[in-house]
């Protein structure tokens, strides 16, 4: 998801993906719900699970810190 469109957010993802062959929806936005018959992949926002510190890591190698 690229776009913040109203019709996206109220999108039944579950309905549109029943028969697709990969049930992924990657989300720019932070818009979309989680689903019960789709993979939701947010960019931007840590995981729920995780606090920042162990999402982002102040020292790492990615980084040179």
């Amino acid at each position: 998801m690229i776009t913040d469109h109203d019709r996206f957010k109220t999108m039944d993802y579950d309905q549109v993906l029943c028969k697709a062959l990969h049930r992924n929806v990657v989300d720019t936005r932070n818009i979309v719900r989680k689903g019960r018959t789709y993979r939701l992949i947010t960019l931007g926002k840590a995981d729920e699970h995780y606090g920042v510190a162990e999402a982002w890591p102040a020292s790492s190698s990615a980084t040179g810190n």
